[in-house]
């Protein structure tokens, strides 16, 4: 992969999303002209905004920037995770043609949502200290336990 010519491709503000569905359970019963069928899945959904200053930055790094600041105020991170049951049932109306439907019941585990993400990066001109700022404000939602919900990384 060309690595100059991916960075001409980038926007300003870009986007990666991932979506993992993993089958815990699932089987089909057909009687006659009739179908029914059950699954639970573990779903999962992550997406990151990204300037395109920070794959330059990794690049390229810091030297085409000696004292400018640069300013990433559209980094953004959402990432949520659900089981989904579903109950579906559908019935043959003729050989070529079936018709039915499917219910499903959703039950979220976690999510999380950077709402709002300041980042500015500076390097000084004489001795090209870098100094980054940051805040950022995050909405979580994660289960809830006697001890309270402890994350390891």
């Amino acid at each position: 992969m060309d690595a100059e010519n991916a960075l001409k491709r980038l926007k300003d503000i870009n986007l990666i999303h991932s979506d993992l569905q993993l089958e815990l359970m699932s089987f089909g019963i057909r009687f006659n002209q009739q179908y029914l069928s059950f699954y639970s899945r573990l779903r999962t959904s992550v997406f990151v905004q990204y300037d395109k200053y920070l794959p330059e930055l990794l690049i390229h790094g810091n030297a085409a920037y000696i004292g400018e600041e640069i300013r990433m105020d559209h980094m953004g991170a959402s990432g949520y995770a659900w089981i989904e049951h579903s109950v579906g049932y559908a019935r043959a109306i003729n050989d070529n043609l079936q018709a039915g439907l499917r219910l499903k019941y959703l039950n979220g585990l976690a999510g999380s949502h950077l709402a709002q993400s300041h980042i500015s990066l500076n390097t000084a001109e004489n001795t090209h200290d870098l100094t980054l700022e940051s805040s950022f404000l995050a909405h979580t939602s994660f289960p809830d336990t006697d001890e309270g919900f402890r994350p390891t990384l």
